[in-house]
């Protein structure tokens, strides 16, 4: 929360935390050891435009991104919003994802990190990096009449 506050360099906000774990019964030369607890989240970076558009209450707003082909109508949509899983790179041939298919890996960052990618539920790259683009949905918010012709998304339609 605070690189929030502060500002991060980049959409990507990293928490860090290590604490220091003793064992329950004190164990001779053994002091115990640090854990580290990590998460990555994506900082707030934009305001709700149908909540503050002022006037038009006739115009209907919908989600795209910046490469997207679609729009979307609701912005919980699974397209938009990625569930980001860690996985061992070892384990990722027996992995699939929920329509059944093989992860491959990313043609942006060549998903041949060392012993730990990134992958989603839904998508079929695994990731080098939590910061790879593949990974990453700049999502705006626009009246429908500036969707420039593309269709509805086949989920939400």
């Amino acid at each position: 929360m605070l690189a929030y506050t502060v500002g991060a360099e980049d959409e990507m906000i990293k928490l860090i935390r290590p604490a220091r774990v003793k064992p329950a019964v004190p164990i001779l030369a053994y002091p115990g050891t640090t854990i580290v607890s990590c998460c990555y989240m994506r900082a707030w970076t934009g305001y709700d435009v149908e909540r503050n558009a002022g006037g038009s209450e006739s115009e209907e707003y919908v989600y795209i991104t910046e490469t997207g082909t679609v729009y979307h109508r609701e912005r919980n949509c699974s397209h938009l919003t990625l569930s980001i899983e860690l996985a061992g790179k070892d384990e990722v041939e027996q992995l699939r994802n929920e329509s059944g298919a093989k992860y491959y890996p990313c043609e942006k960052c060549g998903g041949d990190g060392s012993g730990l990618v990134y992958l989603t539920r839904e998508g079929n790259r695994y990731h080098n990096t939590i910061e790879c683009s593949g990974l990453k949905r700049t999502v705006r918010c626009i009246p429908l009449s500036e969707a420039g012709g593309r269709p509805p998304c086949s989920r939400c339609g």
